[in-house]
């Protein structure tokens, strides 16, 4: 199946995306994280993928670095303000493709035709 095959790859790719990204998080660089979340949607992550095999670790890490005063609040709280800046305009990338969806069924619906593919 082509979808597991992706998935694997995503698996394989998502080591390094979390390493740059928690850099990124590091140096309160939102642009850097902006920039890994784009690699990551451009190899074919979803982007409930990129939530849970970039985003969510490299905030982990940023958590324990916290935890064990190798970092201070301070860095933790830009950290979060970076991956919560990268998360809104991870949203509003899903709203733009829902929006394109819904305007290919309502282009489909006026020309008379089904969007359902399994439909008689």
């Amino acid at each position: 199946m082509p979808a597991s095959r992706e998935r694997r790859e995503a698996d394989v790719q998502a080591p390094a995306l979390t390493r740059r990204y928690g850099d990124a998080l590091r140096v309160a660089d939102t642009s850097a994280a902006e920039h890994v979340v784009d690699e990551a949607l451009e190899a074919g992550l979803t982007p409930s993928a990129i939530q849970s095999l970039i985003i969510e670790p490299a905030m982990t890490r940023i958590g324990e670095l916290w935890e064990a005063n190798a970092i201070t609040v301070a860095d933790e709280h830009l950290a979060t303000a970076v991956s919560q800046a990268v998360l809104v305009k991870l949203f509003d990338k899903l709203t733009v493709a829902r929006a394109r969806s819904r305007e290919r069924i309502l282009l489909a619906a006026a020309e008379g035709r089904s969007t359902c593919s399994g439909c008689a």
